[in-house]
C-alpha cells in the first residue's frame, strides 16, 4: 500500500511540474532522462539483482543531494530486500509439516531476526541530476539515484539471517529441526528461480 501511495505521488508530482511552469536548466550528466528515471517503479529485480530508484530535491549543491538521496534509497531497497526474505521464509515454511505452536514460533523469530538485520552490499549504480528553474524564481537541483543489490549480497543476507534464526531456536529440538526444512526448502525455491 505504501508503495502504491508513493507511486501516486511521484506521478501527480511529475505532472503538477510538468504544468507548473518548472523548467529544467541543466542536467548532469548532460543527457535526456534515463528510463529507469522516467518508470514509475521504485523496486524491481532483474537479472537476480534488485534495484531501488531514490531521489531527493530543494539542495543547492548536487553532491550533497545525491549523498541524500543514495542514503534514503539504501534504506528503502533494505526494507524491500527484508520483506522478499519474510515472504519468501512464509513459503518454505508453509511447505513443511509442523506443529502449529513451533511453526508459530520459528515464524515470529524469523521475523524479528530479519527485522534486525543489517543489509549490506547495496551500491550506487547510477545517478542523474536536474537543475530545476521554478517560475515562481526558486532554482535547485533534484537528484535521482540507482541503488542495486547484487544477488551474492542478497544471499549473504538471508544466510545471516538463517544463521541467526538457528542460535536463536537452537535449545528448542523442534523449531531447530523445522528451522533447517525451512531453510533447505528457501534455497531449493531460490535455486528454480535462477
Amino acid at each position: 500500500m505504501k508503495n502504491l501511495l508513493l507511486i501516486v505521488a511521484t506521478c501527480l508530482l511529475i505532472q503538477a511540474c510538468a504544468t507548473s511552469g518548472i523548467k529544467v536548466i541543466d542536467t548532469i550528466p548532460a543527457i535526456s532522462r534515463p528510463d529507469w528515471v522516467k518508470s514509475t517503479k521504485e523496486f524491481w529485480q532483474k537479472k537476480n539483482d534488485f534495484y531501488f530508484r531514490g531521489w531527493a530535491q530543494g539542495y543547492a549543491d548536487p553532491e550533497i543531494q545525491k549523498l541524500d538521496a543514495l542514503a534514503s534509497a539504501k534504506s528503502a531497497l533494505a526494507r524491500q530486500v527484508k520483506s522478499i526474505i519474510r515472504e519468501e521464509f512464509k513459503r518454505a515454511l508453509e511447505g513443511q509439516k509442523y506443529d502449529p505452536t513451533t511453526g508459530g514460533y520459528l515464524s515470529e523469530t524469523f521475523v524479528s531476526v530479519v527485522d534486525n538485520l543489517e543489509v549490506t552490499g547495496a551500491v550506487l549504480a547510477d545517478s542523474y541530476n536536474e537543475r530545476i528553474k521554478e517560475k515562481s524564481g526558486a532554482d535547485y537541483w533534484r537528484s535521482y539515484v540507482l541503488v542495486k543489490l547484487p544477488r551474492e549480497e542478497y544471499e549473504k543476507c538471508v544466510k545471516q539471517a538463517f544463521a541467526n534464526l538457528r542460535a536463536q531456536v537452537r535449545a528448542n529440538m523442534r523449531a531447530r529441526d523445522l528451522a533447517e526444512q525451512a531453510e533447505k526448502r528457501f534455497f531449493e525455491r531460490e535455486k528454480l528461480k535462477e
